[in-house]
């Protein structure tokens, strides 16, 4: 089972870096907006499939029950987390190079390090926060300067369309 645990993870890193510049790909041939729904219809799709290979196996699954006071968190999680993220990822991913959304997309992950509440965690915290410090450091050395502004004339917020 544990090697299982570990190639799911591994696997599961793979296609969450891989996301991001797979997105910016797309982006050329779909709206930002729709590209964001589209994919979480995937996300709910593979979701549903997980959830009934799960009860079809007899795994069973124990959960916190919903009460009326989790609501409202339930509710500006599904606003922020499933309409305006999605949309601004995409909408940024037109504005920006893969490689610095990737990037950008990483500090929720050290964001969430950050709330750390005793020492190990804190521990852990700062070495996650030296490890994002030297990935920038190497995405701006690494990126040729034609991937740092990558602008072109149909982008409504283009350099050129700023100075006519």
């Amino acid at each position: 089972m544990g090697g299982f645990r570990l190639l799911g993870s591994l696997g599961s890193a793979l296609l969450f870096g891989a996301s991001t510049p797979i997105a910016k790909l797309l982006l050329g041939i779909t709206d930002p907006l729709l590209h964001a729904g589209l994919l979480y219809l995937g996300s709910g799709a593979g979701l549903a499939l997980v959830a009934t290979g799960g009860r079809s196996l007899g795994l069973g699954r124990s959960e916190a029950l919903l009460r009326a006071p989790d609501l409202p968190w339930l509710a500006a999680i599904v606003l922020f987390g499933g309409v305006l993220g999605p949309a601004l990822l995409m909408r940024g991913l037109t504005l920006t190079p893969a490689s610095t959304g990737a990037l950008l997309l990483n500090t929720e992950g050290l964001a969430a390090c950050c709330l750390a509440r005793d020492d190990a965690e804190r521990e852990r915290a700062a070495a996650a926060v030296k490890i994002w410090l030297l990935a920038q450091i190497e995405n701006k050395r690494a990126a040729p300067a034609s991937d740092i502004v990558e602008t072109a004339s149909d982008e409504p917020f283009a350099p050129e369309r700023l100075a006519a």
